[in-house]
């Protein structure tokens, strides 16, 4: 009867975890990057204001939100939208509601919109990069750590119970 590896199956499960997770955090940084590049390049500056300010608890820590509303003018119609933006708590303390700000959105998608100029904020983008370098810089030492620990268990196990396949005998 066969033997269920368990030692096996949890390090594919960390494997598996650590790719995904790696995979997300560097996703969401390039995503964010691509965002900034694209409104830099593409994005029409119009002002807005600041319509609302709250603070988001979730996890650890508290995430400091503003909500602005801009007009978008496509074909001489207006049209009103209105974003969220993660600030950090400087930006979050200098922004009642009521100020006035800068806002840059891209013509084709009024939806992707960042505050921009002396109200530009970064807190997104630098968070999710921080996080991404962490994953990979810290966590991926740890689990080739873990991965050189276990194989060298592997490898002792099966020596000491003479597990070797018969070229391994022969050598």
């Amino acid at each position: 009867m066969n033997k269920i590896d368990f030692g096996l199956i949890v390090a594919a499960l960390l494997g598996t975890v650590f790719c995904l997770t790696l995979l997300y955090t560097v996703w969401a940084s390039a995503r964010e990057w691509s965002k900034l590049y694209c409104l830099g390049r593409f994005g029409l500056k119009v002002q807005g204001k600041i319509t609302d300010r709250r603070l988001r608890n979730g996890g650890k820590a508290a995430r400091f939100m503003v909500t602005y509303q801009f007009d978008v003018e496509p074909n001489a119609l207006k049209q009103s939208c209105e974003s969220e933006q993660q600030v950090s708590w400087r930006h979050y303390g200098r922004l009642e509601e009521g100020t006035e700000v800068e806002i840059r959105y891209l013509p084709a998608q009024p939806q992707i919109s960042r505050m921009w100029g002396k109200d530009k904020d970064n807190t997104i983008r630098d968070g999710t990069t921080f996080f991404a370098l962490i994953v990979m810089f810290a966590v991926l030492p740890i689990v080739l750590l873990w991965l050189a620990v276990f194989l060298v268990g592997v490898y002792l196990l099966t020596k000491e119970n003479n597990i070797l396949s018969d070229s391994e005998k022969s050598r």
